[in-house]
């Protein structure tokens, strides 16, 4: 059972083969031994107990280290990969260190985006929720160089 005053007791136990979370016993529509939950967007997988919804890899945190931070991060970058040794607690801007790219990213480059008036290339960096903008270039490779330098 995994439970802490964040987290009710829940009837679930982790699988150490693949890292998943399953069903101790039938509970409603849940099967007994099944993989709990549903995948759900960026690769996440989400288990709804007694009208909540619960991310796995945080029940995941809380059953292989004892506390519940309130930031997770996958090492890896791979939200699917919820092995503990994956998991490490993080600040905001830890966790978005290792984030995947987001769909419209025009360069393919984090902290790269084109200004299409100015018809550049702009770098920036965002730390604690703050951006520093690094300079503007009208070739990508010089905007991703400021980025990476």
């Amino acid at each position: 059972m995994i439970s802490n005053k964040d987290m009710p007791a829940m009837p679930l136990y982790l699988d150490p083969f693949n890292w998943s979370l399953k069903w101790l016993h039938n509970t409603g529509t849940a099967v007994k031994g099944t993989v709990a939950g549903s995948d759900i967007e960026r690769g996440y997988r989400q288990i709804k107990y007694k009208g909540k919804r619960y991310l796995a890899h945080r029940i995941i945190f809380y059953h292989a280290y004892g506390y519940l931070p309130d930031y997770i991060d996958h090492i890896d970058g791979d939200t699917t990969n919820n092995n503990p040794s994956n998991l490490r607690p993080a600040t905001p801007s830890e966790n978005m260190i290792n984030r995947k790219h987001q769909k419209n990213n025009k360069s393919g480059f984090r902290g790269v985006d084109w200004m299409p008036r100015q018809m550049q290339w702009r770098a920036q960096i965002h730390k604690n929720g703050n951006k520093i903008y690094l300079g503007i270039r009208k070739q990508l490779s010089e905007a991703v160089k400021l980025r990476t330098d």
